[in-house]
């Protein structure tokens, strides 16, 4: 048997080779399923030393030589791919996967209460937004190993957030400490404020989920149910002229900002059975679909490439459960259209994936607006979050 690093790579390329074009030409095409199952192969195979429950993530594909990526957040979109295939689908071996890069971020950490530290200086929670995603993996390595110390980085995580960012006097998360815009970055701090409050019943957690998603709703929220994506530290939000402004690279909405909301506001109509709520999630849902799909039917890697995907699993499993029966199965389509154009379309040779979710994975768009991404571990999670959310509808 193939061990290391070339046997994970032959295993990855078996998987694909059935996905691709090695099937008889009879063959029946890909599942969605068989879709995920080889997009978390590639990734694993590319970025992925050790064993599943030993190893842990590289920040570049195919090379350990380079130094790890200071914090954690640069590696949760994969992370965050592995943490819904082990809740959604019962695989085990990501969830083994979740625990070891668990394991290996506390060792990185030395003192856990490093993980926790946020603002200047932070080793981990360098800004509001970097918080979010750490937020959510602390949670994630929780469900998965039930390790207190995950439980207690995500909890004072979120209490630094809230002392260090959180306007007390006009509301909302600052960006950073320089007070210089709000952004919808802060959405998935209401997201992970909500699912603290699941994990730890403390109602602190759902009092902070219910004012950052008002402060949102009152301020950033579009008439087309979408969001701004920041509101300047004096009120000015983008000109009416460009609220459509919405591409690879350069928009002025974010689809894991919109998404992040519309979930956060679903469990929160599932634990207070206000219908505001629902029909908020609602709209947000409907304006996605509408105005950040390309002409191909794919939804559109708009602001952040880095981080746009990490929020498309439990968007496709908790939103689209809510919506009506058409809009449900407009968006199980459009999420499986989008997991195939990554898959077809994103894929580069060597098992990565780049960011833009209709192609190509390099040279694109996102080069275009000189947002250079290489084949780093952030942008290949957030497109393989992208593939396995088109297998949940």
């Amino acid at each position: 048997m193939l061990t290391g690093h070339f046997g994970r790579r032959w295993a990855a390329l078996a998987v694909a080779c059935v996905i691709l074009s090695c099937a008889p030409a009879t063959a029946a095409p890909p599942t969605p399923a068989d879709l995920a199952r080889a997009a978390l192969a590639d990734m694993t195979a590319a970025f992925w030393v050790g064993t599943p429950q030993k190893g842990h993530l590289l920040a570049y594909a195919h090379d350990d030589s380079k130094p790890d990526e200071v914090g954690a957040w640069t590696y949760t979109s994969a992370i965050m791919a592995y943490y819904w295939s082990w809740k959604y689908f019962a695989d085990a071996e990501s969830g083994q996967r979740v625990a070891a890069e668990w394991a290996w971020t506390r060792q990185r950490a030395r003192d856990p209460a490093e993980l926790a530290k946020c603002g200047p200086g932070a080793k981990f929670n360098f800004e509001s937004d970097d918080t979010g995603w750490d937020v959510g993996f602390y949670l994630a390595a929780y469900d998965v190993t039930h390790d207190s110390v995950a439980l207690t980085a995500a909890e004072s995580s979120l209490d630094c957030a809230w002392r260090t960012w959180w306007d007390a006097t006009s509301g909302g998360y600052w960006y950073t400490e320089k007070h210089g815009n709000k952004t919808m970055y802060q959405a998935v701090l209401t997201h992970d404020s909500e699912w603290a409050y699941r994990l730890t019943h403390k109602d602190i957690y759902r009092t902070r989920a219910v004012a950052s998603e008002a402060w949102v709703a009152a301020h950033l929220r579009r008439g087309d149910g979408l969001y701004w994506k920041a509101v300047g530290a004096d009120g000015s939000l983008p000109e009416q002229r460009i609220r459509y402004m919405i591409n690879p690279g350069q928009s002025v909405t974010m689809i894991v900002g919109n998404m992040a909301q519309a979930i956060a506001e679903v469990w929160l109509y599932q634990d207070t059975h206000d219908p505001h709520y629902l029909a908020r999630a609602q709209g947000t849902a409907a304006g996605i679909r509408r105005y950040e799909v390309d002409s191909s039917g794919v939804l559109i890697d708009d602001q952040d490439g880095f981080v746009n995907g990490w929020e498309m699993c439990p968007f496709a499993h908790d939103v689209v459960a809510v919506l009506s029966p058409p809009e449900k199965a407009a968006w199980g389509q459009a999420l499986r259209t989008s997991a195939l154009s990554v898959w077809q379309q994103d894929r580069r040779p060597d098992g990565s994936f780049g960011a833009d979710w209709g192609g190509p994975p390099t040279g694109g768009a996102w080069e275009k607006h000189g947002q250079v991404v290489a084949a780093k571990i952030t942008v290949s999670g957030g497109a393989v979050d992208v593939v396995v959310a088109g297998a949940i509808p």
